[in-house]
């Protein structure tokens, strides 16, 4: 069931970076939460990318996020491990907070190349009813 509708594509760009997995978080001996260095440097660097590509606006209406990631490789990975650093990453540049996105459509595909593909859309309104679920 899908009860949204996509708008006006906002923005969409293409980082030319290998996608990484978010891990789970490591813990300090005093118990303080913290990223692996690896990781830390991914989303610098997607965050970079990212900034490089926009235009400065932040948007402040709900978004459809439709991201596309390509490995060379086919090791596994889970999608939603994909989606969190780059939802992080946007966080300040593309919006201010990622509550924002109301859908998400994400794919993963083996190629010849390594790159994140990212379009934004804005999220037209559609009323639902609880007629709508009934059979």
């Amino acid at each position: 069931m899908i009860y949204l509708s996509s708008g006006d594509l906002l923005c969409a760009y293409e980082l030319p970076i290998k996608p990484m997995t978010a891990p789970r978080p490591r813990f300090s001996r005093v118990g303080h939460a913290y990223n692996p260095k690896k990781y830390a440097a991914y989303l610098d660097t997607l965050k970079y990318l990212i900034q490089s590509k926009h235009a400065g606006i932040i948007f402040a209406e709900p978004l459809i996020l439709d991201v596309e990631f390509f490995f060379m490789d086919r090791h596994h990975r889970d999608i939603d491990n994909l989606l969190k650093p780059v939802m992080d990453a946007c966080s300040g540049i593309i919006y201010k907070n990622d509550s924002i996105i109301q859908a998400v459509v994400a794919k993963k595909f083996f190629a010849d190349f390594s790159a994140i593909r990212l379009a934004f859309y804005a999220l037209k309104p559609y009323n639902i009813s609880n007629d709508s679920f009934k059979g």
